[in-house]
């Protein structure tokens, strides 16, 4: 029987570390470009940060683009983390088994591997699959891939679409929507301190935190 073949772009800064969420596009069938690891944050928050991203004014376009719209795409396990709750285990298994496409990876020897993947429930083992790693590093300060020198846009040159194509665009995108969850994260974050202050000084009786002067 011929294996599945599943391609993933993954940026190389994210293999070392902990572990956490993956954040990317689920390109085309099993083709998947990872934006970055989302580490140390709670799968309900996470969700809440993608969300706030989409409707930001400022990370909002990454969404509308006809290359695809990032989402939460998987885990990537680094060892076995004994601080992830009941509640917490069960909500991650819930999206493994509902989700389109979700993506378990591991490290192995100081690389990423591939455990399994589940496409809207069925799953696909790692003996099943040929897994194929395409390491990248996240273009910053104006710089950019493409598939033809300088220039972004394929719609000068006519390109044909391709899933490259749009993982090239995916890619270029990465730095920006990694930049976006730590910041939808850390207000999300300082909403959840505000909101829990309220309800301690109103339940103390000194009323409502009113924030700086």
């Amino acid at each position: 029987k011929q294996q599945d073949i599943t391609r993933i772009f993954w940026p190389s800064h994210c293999t070392a570390g902990e572990g956490g969420f993956l954040v990317g596009w689920n390109t085309h069938s099993f083709t998947a470009c990872v934006a970055t690891v989302v580490k140390g944050v709670r799968l309900d928050l996470l969700e809440r940060a993608i969300e706030v991203l989409a409707e930001s004014p400022r990370y909002s376009e990454i969404f509308k683009t006809p290359h695809g719209s990032p989402g939460l795409i998987g885990e990537y396990k680094v060892h076995r983390d004994a601080s992830t709750t009941d509640e917490e285990a069960k909500a991650i298994e819930q999206q493994r088994q509902t989700a389109n496409f979700w993506l378990t990876l591991e490290r192995q020897q100081h690389v990423p591997r591939v455990c399994d993947i589940h496409c809207c429930g069925f799953r696909y083992s790692v003996f099943s699959l040929t897994a194929q790693f395409i390491m990248f590093e996240q273009p910053t300060h104006g710089r950019f891939y493409s598939l033809h020198p300088l220039t972004r846009e394929p719609s000068v040159l006519e390109l044909k679409e391709s899933h490259l194509h749009d993982s090239l665009f995916q890619i270029n995108d990465s730095s920006l929507l990694e930049q976006g969850l730590r910041d939808a994260v850390s207000w999300l974050a300082q909403c959840g301190a505000l909101q829990r202050a309220c309800v301690e000084a109103d339940d103390a009786g000194h009323g409502a935190y009113a924030g700086p002067a």
